[in-house]
């Protein structure tokens, strides 16, 4: 992301690369999965080059109603498609969770009474 330097203040500024008036078909179908993504409501219009209004006109559904639908099915193939992620990078296939452990006895038997003390 581009920065620079306010000329008067020296503060520095994000540089906003993309500007729209209004959201098409497509921009308005990735603004649902970015919502879905649980991506803040002001990253998203930062990232579409719209403001807050013309984003809200999207999810109020006064404009592109089918966007909803569409991303729904979009963002569903996307979750079947990649790998279950866990935390810090491992990845397991899906069905196949890591559950804990089952408690042994002392000969490593899961059957039987567990010697606790």
């Amino acid at each position: 992301m581009a920065t620079f330097k306010h000329p008067e203040t020296g503060v520095i500024l994000n540089e906003i690369s993309v500007r729209r008036g209004t959201l098409n078909f497509d921009e308005a179908v990735l603004a649902w999965f970015m919502r879905f993504q649980a991506i803040p409501y002001h990253t998203i219009a930062y990232h579409l080059g719209v403001n807050a209004f013309e984003l809200g006109k999207v999810y109020r559904g006064e404009q592109h109603q089918n966007a909803k639908p569409e991303a729904v099915r979009k963002f569903l193939a996307a979750q079947l498609a990649a790998p279950y992620t866990r935390r810090h990078g491992q990845t397991r296939r899906r069905g196949t969770e890591n559950h804990p452990p089952r408690p042994t006895d002392q000969t490593g038997s899961t059957q039987g009474k567990l010697d606790l003390g």
